[in-house]
């Protein structure tokens, strides 16, 4: 069997390996016995609209990201793996208003308004999700805006996002379809963060429908390494 004097480390007492790069993750996956997972992460409906001039939400303000509601979903059945392949599938029919952005690990994967981006960080191909970085942004009009999906521009990754329906509100079905090279990267980031999180983050201006969002269903499968 080959080595890989930097692929991991094993701490005394502990089976985790310590990984140097995405690229180990790959090396790991391919030397290591797989095994298949399925896993679900529920995002509940938000209906209430913003919560205007409460915690980091501002006053409300047309065309400028003033308000957001978020939610990060911890995957508790991958925090001891390292991922080698991943699929994931949504709940059909996703409807939100006015933007929104999907999160791994705080890396952005997709989002409708990809105009923005310049404005948040950086990590690898992904910007970094901090919403001290976009409040008090004006966001681009509806006929200036790009969606984005981490890893298109390679050719690594797919994406559907919904369809713009008026007034600030998009319905449809979400997709997000990553090569490896992006689930090595995923599966990196996740290894140095504790474990996979899923974040939903849906942002608004002034409308009384801002901020919302119907339930979204987040189904996870492919295979790890479990340790």
């Amino acid at each position: 069997m080959r080595t890989f004097p930097l692929l991991f480390l094993l701490v005394a007492g502990c089976a985790a390996p310590t990984f140097e790069a995405p690229a180990d993750v790959a090396a790991y996956c391919a030397e290591e016995g797989l095994q298949v997972f399925d896993t679900t992460v529920t995002f509940a409906a938000s209906s209430s609209g913003c919560a205007w001039d409460s915690g980091d939400n501002v006053a409300p303000a047309e065309g400028v990201y003033t308000a957001h509601v978020e939610s990060v979903q911890p995957v508790a059945d991958l925090v001891d793996a390292a991922i080698c392949t991943l699929d994931m599938d949504f709940s059909p029919g996703f409807e939100f208003d006015d933007d929104l952005f999907l999160t791994w690990n705080d890396a952005v994967l997709l989002t409708n308004q990809g105009g923005v981006l310049d404005n948040l960080g950086t990590w690898e191909r992904y910007p970094l999700w901090a919403w001290d970085d976009l409040v008090e942004f004006a966001f681009p009009g509806p006929f200036n805006q790009q969606t984005f999906c981490a890893g298109a521009d390679a050719e690594l990754a797919e994406c559907a996002i919904p369809r713009a329906t008026g007034g600030g509100g998009w319905t449809g079905d979400l997709a997000y379809e990553p090569e490896g090279a992006v689930v090595n990267e995923l599966a990196w980031r996740a290894i140095q963060l504790g474990g996979p999180a899923i974040g939903l983050v849906v942002t608004g201006d002034n409308d009384d429908t801002d901020c919302t969002h119907t339930e979204l269903e987040v189904e996870l499968t492919g295979t790890a390494v479990f340790y």
